[in-house]
């Protein structure tokens, strides 16, 4: 006697019917697939990477303090050198340019770099660096001074020396021991920012030429006979040492408020008559 009733499914037999579907004769080779994609894309990023870092240090090489201090910056005079100007008339103009860096060198140890802002001191409002400058120069010491011309239309310049001493109470009291000392100013030969913390009589750019002998005398200002080229922008280094057969002894500190004392580039207009 045929069964009135079928069996009814289970649950499980519900959820996963009987089928004939291999079901792992899919998924590997979409695994593979995906696995076969991925390497690719690492490999792509690992070369466009290789490339990129290739072209950009290709033409663009790493930074240095060289290639940074070398960095010309762009003129904030653009095509006025252009513009058809009549000559300036009357007084000539010039300004004093103080040296941003004036340090000492010595041949006598020739690895010693010699202390800079040593005149900073702590206020209430944190360190504070004054201005000051030492000026030393003997038989066994040179000092080394570099100016960054400023000003479009006063490139051409000269060195001056006042030898005037303030009073004991100034900052920028003096030290010396002769009345007179005759020194050599020699051009060195570098167009670039000389860093401070390096700068020793080993480390420092070779001279140029010597651009002059002066007599300082305190009491007097003396400047240089000559004048030179310093277009605006670029830097003007120069080493002041004792003259051949001097026995020169001269040892203060400058300071950029107290004009009466001290080494500047006298800039003066390159437009006048």
């Amino acid at each position: 006697m045929p069964s009135m009733y079928e069996p009814i499914p289970s649950d499980v037999e519900l959820v996963e019917p009987h089928n004939t579907v291999d079901k792992g004769s899919h998924l590997p080779k979409w695994h593979a697939y995906e696995a076969l994609f991925s390497f690719a894309l690492v490999i792509l990023l690992v070369a466009c990477t290789l490339l990129n870092f290739t072209a950009l240090y290709g033409e663009y090489p790493p930074s240095s303090e060289e290639s940074r201090t070398a960095t010309h910056r762009p003129s904030t005079y653009m095509g006025l050198a252009n513009i058809e100007t009549s000559a300036v008339e009357g007084t000539v103009q010039n300004f004093s340019n103080f040296p941003f860096l004036l340090t000492q060198i010595s041949p006598t140890s020739p690895k010693l770099v010699w202390p800079d802002d040593t005149t900073k001191g702590m206020t209430i409002i944190g360190t504070v660096s004054p201005d000051h400058r030492r000026f030393a120069i003997s038989p066994n010491v040179s000092s080394v001074a570099q100016f960054r011309a400023v000003d479009f239309g006063y490139e051409n310049c000269t060195l001056e020396f006042a030898m005037i001493a303030p009073g004991s109470d100034s900052m920028a009291e003096s030290t010396r021991s002769q009345t007179s000392s005759l020194v050599d100013i020699w051009r060195l030969h570098t167009d670039q920012k000389l860093d401070v913390k390096t700068l020793s009589w080993d480390m420092r750019p070779p001279r140029s030429h010597r651009i002059g002998t002066v007599e300082l005398e305190w009491g007097h200002v003396a400047i240089l006979d000559k004048s030179f080229l310093c277009p605006w922008g670029t830097y003007q280094t120069f080493e002041i040492s004792c003259a051949e057969g001097s026995n020169c002894d001269l040892d203060f500190w400058q300071d950029p408020k107290v004009p009466q004392l001290g080494l500047v580039l006298k800039q003066m207009s390159s437009l006048a008559t």
